[in-house]
């Protein structure tokens, strides 16, 4: 599906890179963050969306 079907537009790989990118910097930014649960991710002809997100965070003493 993300490179389009049956006449559909091919989806916004450039924008699902630079989400996976992001959310790996991120996690690396921040030690604090113990889990993350990002599902799903719906990668539009141009953008991409996280529809639902969980973080879990762990506070340093």
């Amino acid at each position: 599906m993300l490179k389009g079907y049956r006449g559909k537009k091919p989806a916004d790989m450039e924008a699902l890179t630079d989400t996976i990118l992001r959310t790996a910097r991120l996690v690396t930014d921040f030690a604090e963050i113990t889990e993350m649960d990002i599902n799903p991710v719906r990668v539009h002809t141009r953008g991409s969306t996280a529809l639902d997100i969980k973080i879990t965070i762990e506070q340093k003493e």
